[in-house]
């Protein structure tokens, strides 16, 4: 499956408001930026060894591991992770991070974005490629969920 595929999954995909040649490419979007300069919660290292030892137990079970399947869990945990480490990440990126085949993970993406646990942001630089990140609402959640 080619990247623009996976990156721009348009068939219903939610847009942000506004064009998106005024988005500073340079500049993480504005909910990144914000968590990013805050003090790091516990609840962050948290979302790091949860997700580390979800990748552990992914590797060692191999082919077997589909049977722990929470995706979405592994989507919201990355996706935590990179909001605070002020990092972009791509709608295929998060695909690969739910541990699930790619097409299970754009359902995935889908369905947290009708639920508005995440939204996609245009990559102002790509018109084939999204990112996506969590929303306020969400990352009060998983941060709830973790302490």
């Amino acid at each position: 499956m080619s990247s623009a595929i996976i990156d721009n999954p348009a068939a219903g995909a939610a847009q942000t408001d506004g064009p998106a040649a005024d988005i500073d490419p340079a500049a993480p979007p504005p909910a990144i930026a914000d968590a990013a300069s805050a003090a790091p919660p516990l609840s962050l290292a948290r979302a790091r060894r949860a997700f580390a030892a979800r990748r552990r137990r992914h590797k060692v079970f191999g082919d077997r591991a589909d049977i722990f399947g929470e995706p979405a869990w592994d989507m919201l945990l990355d996706l935590y992770i990179a909001l605070h480490e002020g990092k972009h990440v791509t709608v295929s990126n998060a695909c690969a991070s739910s541990g699930a085949a790619t097409t299970t993970g754009l359902r995935w993406v889908a369905t947290l974005a009708e639920r508005g646990l995440v939204e996609r942001i245009p990559d102002p630089n790509d018109g084939r490629r999204f990112f996506v990140q969590l929303t306020a609402d969400a990352a009060a959640l998983v941060e709830a969920s973790l302490d």
